[in-house]
Protein backbone atom coordinates (compact mmCIF):
# COMPACT_ATOMS: atom_id res chain seq x y z
CA UNK A 1 0.00 0.00 0.00
CA UNK A 2 0.93 3.36 -0.92
CA UNK A 3 0.90 5.77 2.04
CA UNK A 4 0.04 9.70 2.58
CA UNK A 5 3.08 11.93 1.45
CA UNK A 6 3.02 12.88 4.82
CA UNK A 7 5.33 9.26 5.92
CA UNK A 8 8.78 10.09 4.73
CA UNK A 9 8.80 8.37 1.32
CA UNK A 10 12.43 6.49 2.26
CA UNK A 11 10.10 3.84 3.95
CA UNK A 12 8.04 1.18 2.54
CA UNK A 13 4.75 0.83 4.63
CA UNK A 14 2.59 -2.10 5.30
CA UNK A 15 -0.96 -1.65 6.92
CA UNK A 16 -1.81 -3.00 9.75
CA UNK A 17 -5.10 -4.59 11.51
CA UNK A 18 -6.69 -2.59 13.90
CA UNK A 19 -5.74 -5.13 16.72
CA UNK A 20 -2.32 -4.63 16.60
CA UNK A 21 -0.58 -1.53 18.69
CA UNK A 22 2.80 -1.96 18.05
CA UNK A 23 2.93 1.40 15.65
CA UNK A 24 5.68 3.46 14.28
CA UNK A 25 3.65 5.82 11.87
CA UNK A 26 0.03 6.83 12.16
CA UNK A 27 -1.70 8.78 8.65
CA UNK A 28 -3.84 11.29 10.66
CA UNK A 29 -5.63 12.04 7.43
CA UNK A 30 -6.68 8.79 7.55
CA UNK A 31 -6.03 7.20 10.92
CA UNK A 32 -4.45 4.21 8.77
CA UNK A 33 -1.66 2.54 10.83
CA UNK A 34 1.29 1.77 9.88
CA UNK A 35 4.52 0.07 10.49
CA UNK A 36 7.77 0.41 9.25
CA UNK A 37 8.18 -3.24 6.86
Amino acid sequence: MIADSQIPDVYFYRKLPDDVWDLEQIDTNNNVRFAKV
